[in-house]
């Protein structure tokens, strides 16, 4: 803890915790394309429920991005 402590007050990231860090990773790994159960295999996950957590992550971002797309369409369509 005195470690993670320590890394905290040098970055100035004093509410950053090492299961951010975790999350990120796994954000990133789905969105650069390896897949859930691979995913899942190297987070140690047991139930691939668990993987499905980071998933929605994406899911959420892809359904944002989709929606302004389509926002952005019938705007030029309309006009």
């Amino acid at each position: 803890k005195a470690i993670w402590r320590k890394i905290r007050k040098t970055i100035g990231a004093d509410d950053l915790w090492a299961r951010d860090l975790r999350r990120t990773w796994a954000t990133v790994g789905l969105s650069n394309g390896v897949a859930k159960g691979a995913l899942g295999t190297l987070l140690g996950h047991a139930d691939p429920k668990t993987t499905d957590i980071y998933a929605k992550l994406i899911e959420d971002t892809a359904h944002d991005m989709a929606a302004s797309i389509a926002d952005r369409m019938e705007a030029l369509l309309t006009s």
